[in-house]
């Protein structure tokens, strides 16, 4: 079921939060009123019958030595409801949604899709994500909605993967730093040269 947590929460080395849907407890939203300092493992998964499970906190930063894990589990839904700072290592094996409102989200670290996509819904005020580290889109798709994409420093990898915008993102990138075959909506922004 639903839980919610009122104090700021920092993973202790080799420990594992794991937000899981089961028959049980159903669909359940993990909501933290705090960051989450993650310097270990945060698991997204499900037992039984396909539950979808959601994260929801105002930060979640995760450090070099954190590990946010999207687990394919039994099905459903994966989605992190959260600015995301992330330095340590995002492994996507089953898709992803982040759609936290009025975020700027920051990935210096790596964002590794291996079976899995990622897609990244952006509203609210000034909402942007910035890659200086390593998106590894392999043969998966990345998708951005709305918001700035900021792609100018860091790499997003892989020549077989695609990165697509819907809705009306601005979208920052040089050609060097994206490898992906890449899809741009009618409204997407490109503010600067190529």
């Amino acid at each position: 079921g639903n839980s919610t947590v009122t104090t700021a929460l920092t993973t202790g080395a080799g420990s594992t939060l794991r937000v899981r849907g089961s028959g049980v407890g159903g669909s359940p939203v993990a909501t933290f009123t705090n960051a989450i300092t993650n310097t270990a493992t945060i698991d997204l998964t499900t037992q039984e019958a396909g539950y979808g499970v959601t994260l929801v906190a105002p930060l979640v930063s995760n450090t070099a030595t954190g590990v946010i894990n999207s687990l394919a589990g039994s099905g459903g839904t994966r989605t992190l409801t959260a600015r995301l700072d992330n330095a340590g290592v995002v492994n996507l094996p089953y898709d992803l949604t982040m759609n936290a409102a009025s975020a700027a989200h920051v990935n210096s670290g790596s964002i590794l899709l291996t079976t899995g996509d990622l897609s990244i819904t952006q509203s609210g005020t000034t909402p942007s994500f910035t890659n200086t580290g390593t998106i590894a889109a392999n043969t998966r798709t990345v998708t951005v909605a709305g918001g700035l994409l900021d792609l100018q420093t860091g790499l997003v990898s892989g020549f077989t993967g695609r990165l697509v915008t819907t809705g009306t993102p601005a979208v920052r990138l040089l050609t060097t730093t994206v490898q992906p075959r890449v899809t741009f909506s009618a409204g997407t922004i490109l503010p600067d040269p190529f």
